[in-house]
């Protein structure tokens, strides 16, 4: 492990780039996924400018992740969105579980069929999401994304909560945080890789 017999200071400073560049490279689909996604939506409700909120979570959200993280996206539905799909009757006799699978089975699933390299629908899932993977427009880093979508994650307050401790602490949470993740990741607590 290369941290080991190094300050976590050391260990920070000597990642810190390499975090930031593989975030940003991460972070670099969505803009595409988000315009595609309000773009289709457009074409079936044209008055609305922006269907679906796009929200990232999860360990690129904190700066925690490794080459092989996938980003995870959170959709919810916008104030707009959520007016018009309350008002469909077919959708309000649904489970919030029935609800989540029918908005990626419907309107998510096929916008991004249109831009990735592989989807996979995984409406059993608890909760629901669609997996897939596209390039990163990065010029300077590019790698293949893979991409978790998820109808209203809960991951969302989590990754918030976490958002904020880094501000309120100056960045002292995530040092603490970094080293623990880090830590655990080596010994084999948390998942180092996908499988």
């Amino acid at each position: 492990h290369s941290c080991v017999g190094k300050s976590a200071k050391e260990c920070i400073c000597e990642n810190s780039e390499y975090i930031i560049s593989l975030v940003k490279s991460k972070l670099s689909v969505l803009p595409r996924i988000g315009s595609c996604i309000n773009e289709y939506m457009r074409t079936i409700y044209p008055s609305v400018e922006k269907f679906f909120e796009i929200t990232a979570f999860g360990s690129v959200s904190v700066y925690l992740c490794e080459t092989q993280s996938d980003l995870d996206l959170s959709i919810s539905l916008s104030l707009d969105g959520g007016r018009i799909m309350s008002g469909t009757d077919g959708y309000k006799c649904l489970t919030a579980k029935q609800q989540r699978a029918q908005l990626l089975n419907t309107y998510i699933q096929p916008c991004v069929s249109e831009i990735a390299s592989k989807v996979v629908v995984k409406l059993n899932a608890e909760p629901p999401i669609i997996s897939l993977t596209m390039d990163s427009p990065q010029e300077d880093v590019c790698i293949e994304v893979e991409i978790d979508i998820a109808v209203q994650s809960d991951g969302v307050l989590k990754s918030q909560y976490i958002q904020q401790q880094y501000v309120e602490t100056r960045g002292l949470f995530f040092g603490w945080l970094w080293i623990l993740v880090h830590w655990a990741r080596h010994v084999g607590i948390l998942k180092f890789h996908k499988t």
